[in-house]
């Protein structure tokens, strides 16, 4: 496909680069790992935006075009499942950590006023936990929100590619099949390949 101008990063970018950046690696870390999900979000929505298909190619181009675009977008579900914790609870978290008792100070305060290197210590593997906790919540929010994006713009190109070639529509359930994912995603791709 020609290269045109992504309304996601406002660069001239193919389709083919955009298929292979969204199922590339997350990054492991808090802020890249939120960035990662963000730049995937933004490619989705590009990527389901039939505007970016244009009007003036052939009928099966676009059917292939939109057969790309779901796998893809099924190879970045079965990402998400495998870094998704299936009926994930938030964990619950302080906003400011208490210091150990025994120890004179307000909640939030800083490990290096505590002279007990016992108490210090455990002071800082609490506040050490307490952030852990909260990047893990955030990243588990952060990818059931991916994963319903990715499932409603799978629906909604199935639905069009259905009008093109239903043939191919098939093709993707049978690909479907080969992927490991989660319960809960599995469901919610069948439903979107399933017209439910």
């Amino acid at each position: 496909m020609a290269v045109q101008v992504c309304s996601v990063t406002g660069e001239n970018v193919s389709q083919d680069h955009l298929l292979e950046t969204v199922s590339l690696p997350f990054s492991s870390t808090g802020e890249d790992f939120n960035k990662d999900v963000r730049s995937r979000i933004k490619i989705i929505s590009f990527l389901s935006d039939m505007r970016q298909i244009p009007d003036q190619i052939a009928d099966d181009d676009k059917s292939e075009l939109l057969f790309k675009r779901i796998r893809a977008l099924m190879q970045l579900l079965e990402i998400v499942s495998a870094l998704s914790v299936e009926n994930f609870v938030p964990h619950k978290i302080s906003m400011n950590v208490q210091p150990p008792t025994g120890v004179a100070g307000a909640a939030g305060m800083e490990s290096s006023s505590i002279e007990n290197p016992k108490a210090k210590l455990a002071y800082e593997n609490a506040l050490e936990h307490n952030v852990k906790m909260a990047n893990e919540n955030s990243a588990q929010l952060s990818l059931q929100k991916l994963q319903r994006a990715t499932i409603q713009s799978i629906r909604a190109m199935r639905i069009i590619l259905t009008k093109f070639d239903a043939k191919k529509v098939e093709n993707l359930k049978k690909y479907a099949s080969l992927l490991s994912l989660s319960p809960s995603a599995k469901r919610d791709l069948e439903n979107a390949l399933n017209n439910k």
